[in-house]
């Protein structure tokens, strides 16, 4: 009995050392491409009453860090550091933001509507 436990256990252990040794190899076939997702585009993918909905979205062409985002809900906000983080660009007026503007030549000077 003790030598048919132990040959069972001594089976079920090699097999799996077989199939974690063969795990890493069938995964190094995948190859990435970023050509796989040229053809994705931006869409809404959510329903039209979730939060945060982001309406308008624009950037300086100098800076690509720096980001101008207009919100369904209301307001513009301004992220410098690539959208880690975001700052409302003004606290009074909660109208819904459709467009964004910038002015390439001076990219504080900014348009919201």
């Amino acid at each position: 009995m003790h030598t048919l436990r132990m040959s069972l256990l001594m089976f079920f252990f090699t097999l799996m050392v077989v199939c974690f040794s063969l795990t890493p190899k069938l995964y190094a076939q995948v190859k990435f491409d970023s050509n796989m997702l040229g053809g994705l585009e931006a869409r809404s993918i959510g329903p039209a009453v979730m939060s945060g909905r982001i309406m308008a979205i624009t950037g300086v062409n100098n800076d690509p860090n720096t980001i101008y985002v207009g919100a369904a809900s209301g307001g513009a906000w301004k992220t410098t550091n690539g959208g880690a983080t975001f700052k409302p660009i003004f606290d009074k007026y909660t109208q819904s933001i459709g467009a964004i503007a910038i002015d390439q030549s001076t990219p504080n000077t900014i348009w919201v509507g």
